[in-house]
């Protein structure tokens, strides 16, 4: 796991993602200690780990109850400068966990224009 220094802070960030969202697999083997960086600090990695996990979850599930005691236990975490940017904007937090959102008809929309633009080229290349 080449990225990581002794601290989180240090951790290069596509690392700490496929610890925390990869493969069980691979977050197993940091947990049990395979990896040497881990070892020299394994309760900072793995406090974030589970802050980060837990934040995934309450998005996915938009569990809007669940932000308050998350939010406590990530300010006491080395992940607490993410906490304090979150908490600045907490009312835009919470609508995103209270309401249902999706940006799929912009999506759609822009890939149609693409589709368009596209085939407009290939015409003009073809005269």
């Amino acid at each position: 796991m080449t990225g990581c220094g002794e601290t989180v802070a240090q951790c290069d960030p596509v690392r700490m993602r496929t610890f925390v969202a990869g493969p069980r697999v691979y977050r197993r083997g940091i947990q049990h200690g395979r990896s040497t960086r881990t070892r020299r600090n394994p309760g900072s990695i793995a406090t974030c780990a589970a802050v980060a996990g837990e934040f995934v979850r309450m998005i996915r599930e938009r569990d809007a109850a669940a932000w308050k005691p998350w939010l406590a236990s990530a300010l006491r975490s080395p992940l607490a400068g993410f906490a304090r940017h979150l908490r600045r904007d907490e009312s835009a937090v919470l609508a995103a966990l209270k309401t249902r959102w999706s940006n799929g008809p912009v999506e759609g929309y822009v890939h149609r224009l693409k589709l368009i633009k596209r085939s407009i080229y290939v015409c003009d290349r073809m005269m």
